[in-house]
Protein backbone atom coordinates (compact mmCIF):
# COMPACT_ATOMS: atom_id res chain seq x y z
CA UNK A 1 0.00 0.00 0.00
CA UNK A 2 1.41 3.52 -1.48
CA UNK A 3 1.88 5.90 1.94
CA UNK A 4 1.38 9.76 0.97
CA UNK A 5 5.15 11.56 1.63
CA UNK A 6 5.49 14.88 2.91
CA UNK A 7 8.34 16.88 0.62
CA UNK A 8 9.46 20.45 1.27
CA UNK A 9 10.63 21.84 -1.92
CA UNK A 10 12.79 24.71 -1.86
CA UNK A 11 12.91 27.73 -3.98
CA UNK A 12 15.55 27.70 -6.21
CA UNK A 13 19.20 29.58 -5.05
CA UNK A 14 18.92 32.21 -7.99
CA UNK A 15 22.28 34.34 -9.19
CA UNK A 16 20.03 37.24 -7.79
CA UNK A 17 20.24 35.95 -4.75
CA UNK A 18 23.08 34.61 -4.59
CA UNK A 19 24.65 38.38 -6.00
CA UNK A 20 22.66 39.88 -3.01
CA UNK A 21 24.05 37.58 -0.58
CA UNK A 22 27.57 38.43 -1.68
CA UNK A 23 26.39 42.48 -1.53
CA UNK A 24 25.37 42.42 1.76
CA UNK A 25 27.93 39.84 3.19
CA UNK A 26 30.76 42.37 1.98
CA UNK A 27 29.04 45.77 2.26
CA UNK A 28 28.97 44.37 6.28
CA UNK A 29 32.44 43.24 6.33
CA UNK A 30 33.68 46.73 4.80
CA UNK A 31 31.57 48.70 7.12
CA UNK A 32 32.94 46.86 10.55
CA UNK A 33 36.86 46.34 9.09
CA UNK A 34 37.03 49.99 7.31
CA UNK A 35 36.11 53.14 9.95
CA UNK A 36 36.55 55.43 7.02
CA UNK A 37 34.04 54.20 4.94
CA UNK A 38 31.27 53.54 7.67
CA UNK A 39 31.48 57.06 8.48
CA UNK A 40 31.09 58.45 4.83
CA UNK A 41 28.40 56.19 4.07
CA UNK A 42 27.00 57.18 7.51
CA UNK A 43 26.95 60.65 6.25
CA UNK A 44 26.02 60.93 2.99
CA UNK A 45 24.67 57.74 1.84
CA UNK A 46 22.14 56.94 4.80
CA UNK A 47 20.04 59.48 6.49
CA UNK A 48 17.15 57.58 8.55
CA UNK A 49 15.35 61.87 8.82
CA UNK A 50 15.58 62.84 4.87
CA UNK A 51 17.71 65.58 3.97
CA UNK A 52 15.79 67.25 0.86
CA UNK A 53 19.60 68.12 -0.27
CA UNK A 54 20.59 64.40 -0.59
CA UNK A 55 17.84 62.83 -2.17
CA UNK A 56 19.72 60.31 -3.32
CA UNK A 57 19.26 58.36 0.05
CA UNK A 58 15.60 57.53 -0.67
CA UNK A 59 17.65 54.93 -2.51
CA UNK A 60 21.19 54.53 -0.99
CA UNK A 61 18.90 54.03 2.81
CA UNK A 62 18.34 50.38 1.05
CA UNK A 63 21.65 49.58 -0.36
CA UNK A 64 23.52 49.99 3.33
CA UNK A 65 23.02 48.12 6.04
CA UNK A 66 25.41 47.50 8.76
CA UNK A 67 23.20 45.23 10.78
CA UNK A 68 24.05 41.65 10.03
CA UNK A 69 21.34 39.94 11.02
CA UNK A 70 18.93 42.89 9.39
CA UNK A 71 20.58 42.14 5.64
CA UNK A 72 20.63 38.34 6.68
CA UNK A 73 16.92 37.94 7.07
CA UNK A 74 16.39 40.03 3.74
CA UNK A 75 18.34 37.81 1.57
CA UNK A 76 16.22 34.97 3.27
CA UNK A 77 12.97 36.86 2.35
CA UNK A 78 14.01 37.47 -1.32
CA UNK A 79 15.08 33.73 -1.89
CA UNK A 80 12.17 32.48 -0.43
CA UNK A 81 9.54 34.66 -2.00
CA UNK A 82 11.72 36.39 -5.25
CA UNK A 83 13.04 33.23 -6.42
CA UNK A 84 9.77 32.15 -7.91
CA UNK A 85 8.73 36.24 -8.81
CA UNK A 86 12.04 36.46 -10.77
CA UNK A 87 11.32 32.71 -12.77
CA UNK A 88 7.63 34.51 -13.80
CA UNK A 89 8.48 38.14 -14.38
CA UNK A 90 12.19 38.38 -15.38
CA UNK A 91 15.63 40.27 -14.24
CA UNK A 92 13.93 43.64 -15.14
CA UNK A 93 10.80 43.48 -13.53
CA UNK A 94 11.99 41.64 -10.36
CA UNK A 95 14.88 44.00 -9.74
CA UNK A 96 12.32 47.21 -10.87
CA UNK A 97 9.76 46.09 -8.12
CA UNK A 98 12.71 45.80 -5.02
CA UNK A 99 13.90 49.13 -5.77
CA UNK A 100 10.76 51.01 -6.53
CA UNK A 101 9.65 49.24 -2.69
CA UNK A 102 12.47 50.95 -1.44
CA UNK A 103 12.42 54.40 -2.76
CA UNK A 104 8.64 54.66 -2.48
CA UNK A 105 8.75 53.64 1.39
CA UNK A 106 11.37 56.13 1.64
CA UNK A 107 9.52 58.83 0.20
CA UNK A 108 6.73 58.13 2.45
CA UNK A 109 8.36 58.44 5.81
CA UNK A 110 9.96 61.58 4.20
CA UNK A 111 6.40 62.37 3.89
CA UNK A 112 5.46 61.44 7.38
CA UNK A 113 8.32 63.41 9.01
CA UNK A 114 6.78 66.95 8.04
CA UNK A 115 4.67 66.24 10.43
CA UNK A 116 5.80 63.47 12.53
CA UNK A 117 9.69 62.88 12.92
CA UNK A 118 10.44 58.96 12.26
CA UNK A 119 13.59 57.66 10.89
CA UNK A 120 13.20 55.33 7.71
CA UNK A 121 13.26 51.56 7.28
CA UNK A 122 16.65 50.40 7.13
CA UNK A 123 18.43 48.46 4.44
CA UNK A 124 16.25 46.04 1.93
CA UNK A 125 13.34 45.26 4.20
CA UNK A 126 10.56 47.39 2.00
CA UNK A 127 11.94 45.40 -0.78
CA UNK A 128 11.33 42.13 0.85
CA UNK A 129 7.70 43.37 2.05
CA UNK A 130 6.77 44.13 -1.82
CA UNK A 131 8.03 40.86 -2.95
CA UNK A 132 6.61 38.90 -0.32
CA UNK A 133 2.89 40.94 -1.10
CA UNK A 134 3.23 40.13 -4.42
CA UNK A 135 3.79 36.05 -4.16
CA UNK A 136 0.69 35.57 -1.44
CA UNK A 137 -1.18 37.63 -4.11
CA UNK A 138 -0.21 35.34 -6.68
CA UNK A 139 -1.07 32.44 -4.48
CA UNK A 140 -4.11 33.52 -2.90
CA UNK A 141 -5.89 30.51 -2.68
CA UNK A 142 -3.24 28.22 -3.09
CA UNK A 143 -2.08 25.42 -0.67
CA UNK A 144 1.07 26.21 0.66
CA UNK A 145 3.75 25.21 3.61
CA UNK A 146 5.93 27.82 5.46
CA UNK A 147 8.49 25.77 7.35
CA UNK A 148 5.69 22.74 7.39
CA UNK A 149 3.06 25.19 8.49
CA UNK A 150 0.36 24.67 6.20
CA UNK A 151 -1.12 28.02 4.72
CA UNK A 152 -2.58 29.83 1.44
CA UNK A 153 -1.37 33.10 0.48
CA UNK A 154 -4.13 34.74 2.17
CA UNK A 155 -3.21 33.46 5.81
CA UNK A 156 0.58 34.02 4.88
CA UNK A 157 0.21 37.38 3.41
CA UNK A 158 -1.91 38.40 6.40
CA UNK A 159 0.48 36.88 8.91
CA UNK A 160 3.64 38.11 8.12
CA UNK A 161 2.37 42.54 6.97
CA UNK A 162 0.18 41.97 9.89
CA UNK A 163 3.49 41.03 12.24
CA UNK A 164 5.49 43.54 10.76
CA UNK A 165 2.68 46.27 11.93
CA UNK A 166 2.43 44.89 15.21
CA UNK A 167 5.21 45.26 16.00
CA UNK A 168 6.03 48.72 14.77
CA UNK A 169 2.92 49.43 16.61
CA UNK A 170 4.10 48.54 19.91
CA UNK A 171 7.75 49.95 19.21
CA UNK A 172 5.80 53.17 18.40
CA UNK A 173 7.88 53.09 15.09
CA UNK A 174 5.50 55.38 12.53
CA UNK A 175 8.33 55.30 10.07
CA UNK A 176 8.41 51.23 9.89
CA UNK A 177 4.07 51.49 9.52
CA UNK A 178 4.18 53.67 6.44
CA UNK A 179 6.96 52.17 5.37
CA UNK A 180 5.12 48.75 5.50
CA UNK A 181 1.93 49.72 3.98
CA UNK A 182 4.10 51.75 1.04
CA UNK A 183 6.29 48.67 0.19
CA UNK A 184 2.54 46.50 0.32
CA UNK A 185 1.11 49.15 -2.32
CA UNK A 186 3.77 48.17 -4.21
CA UNK A 187 3.67 44.48 -4.13
CA UNK A 188 -0.06 44.92 -4.95
CA UNK A 189 0.81 46.99 -7.75
CA UNK A 190 3.22 44.84 -9.17
CA UNK A 191 1.10 41.61 -9.04
CA UNK A 192 -1.43 42.65 -11.57
CA UNK A 193 -0.64 46.22 -12.71
CA UNK A 194 -2.86 45.00 -16.31
CA UNK A 195 -5.72 43.61 -14.66
CA UNK A 196 -5.64 46.63 -12.62
CA UNK A 197 -5.62 49.11 -15.17
CA UNK A 198 -8.41 47.01 -17.19
CA UNK A 199 -10.96 46.71 -13.81
CA UNK A 200 -10.19 50.76 -13.43
CA UNK A 201 -11.69 51.80 -17.32
CA UNK A 202 -14.05 48.62 -16.76
CA UNK A 203 -15.62 51.12 -13.61
CA UNK A 204 -14.84 54.41 -15.62
CA UNK A 205 -16.70 53.28 -18.80
CA UNK A 206 -19.78 52.20 -16.42
CA UNK A 207 -19.70 54.88 -14.67
CA UNK A 208 -19.99 56.77 -17.71
CA UNK A 209 -22.68 54.75 -19.36
CA UNK A 210 -25.06 54.98 -16.36
CA UNK A 211 -25.24 58.97 -16.75
CA UNK A 212 -26.37 58.42 -20.07
CA UNK A 213 -28.88 55.76 -19.24
CA UNK A 214 -32.72 56.73 -19.85
CA UNK A 215 -35.33 55.08 -19.06
CA UNK A 216 -37.80 54.01 -21.93
CA UNK A 217 -41.45 52.81 -21.48
CA UNK A 218 -42.97 50.80 -24.03
CA UNK A 219 -46.09 51.63 -25.67
CA UNK A 220 -47.71 48.24 -24.55
CA UNK A 221 -47.36 49.64 -21.32
CA UNK A 222 -49.77 52.61 -21.41
CA UNK A 223 -52.85 50.26 -22.99
CA UNK A 224 -55.68 49.94 -20.01
CA UNK A 225 -55.63 46.14 -18.74
CA UNK A 226 -59.15 45.09 -19.99
CA UNK A 227 -59.13 41.80 -18.42
CA UNK A 228 -58.64 43.24 -15.00
CA UNK A 229 -61.36 46.01 -15.94
CA UNK A 230 -63.75 42.84 -16.29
Amino acid sequence: MNQGQFRVAWPPFTLSVKLLAAYFGLQWLIMVLLEPVRTLASGWLVQRIFDPSRPWTLLTNGLIDADFISAAFAVVGVWLFGAELERTWGLRKFWGVQIAAIVVANLAVAILNLAVESPAPPGWSPAVTALATAFCLRYWDTQLSFFGIPMNGKIMLAFFVGLSLVMSVLSLYYGGIVAELAAVGVGVVASRPAGLLRDLRTRWRLRQARKHVKLVRKPEDDRPDYKKMN
